[in-house]
């Protein structure tokens, strides 16, 4: 359960980095990152506590867990915010940047969209998973 229920965290990353391209596009309505952070507390929360951690998963509790859209709704904002938080690569304001753009629902140019690809899947799971543990109460992500 416990591998599982970290997959299920780390799917934000998977997910996220799979749908930055059309984020950055404009191809997908504009989200807070505040407000993503704490969609992402909340899911994971009301996840943890559905999960009976005492008997190994079964299927039906591993298709239960990863249902939704919130990895593609959030992911892609959630990355977002670990580039604006520890990439040496951008400076937080080229990444604020970005985001005002997408807010304002302006182009972003190419070669801003490919860099912010190419920095994105470098940030491994384990740097995604020590990254969002500060958002919850300590020992809420186990072994990482």
């Amino acid at each position: 359960p416990y591998e599982n229920f970290k997959y299920y965290l780390i799917k934000y990353r998977e997910e996220g980095i799979a749908d930055l391209y059309s984020v950055l596009n404009g191809n997908k309505d504009f989200i807070n990152i505040e407000e993503a952070i704490n969609q992402f507390k909340e899911s994971a929360i009301k996840q943890k506590n559905e999960i009976d951690f005492t008997f190994p998963t079964t299927d039906k509790t591993k298709d239960k867990l990863f249902d939704g859209n919130d990895f593609y709704t959030y992911g892609p904002w959630l990355i977002l915010e670990i580039l604006r938080d520890i990439d040496e690569i951008f400076e937080e304001d080229t990444i604020l940047k970005i985001i005002e753009k997408l807010e304002k629902k302006e182009p972003i140019d190419s070669e801003s969209i490919n860099e912010v690809i190419r920095r994105a899947v470098k940030i491994s799971p384990k740097e995604f998973l020590y990254h969002y543990e500060k958002y919850f109460e300590k020992d809420f992500i186990p072994f990482i």
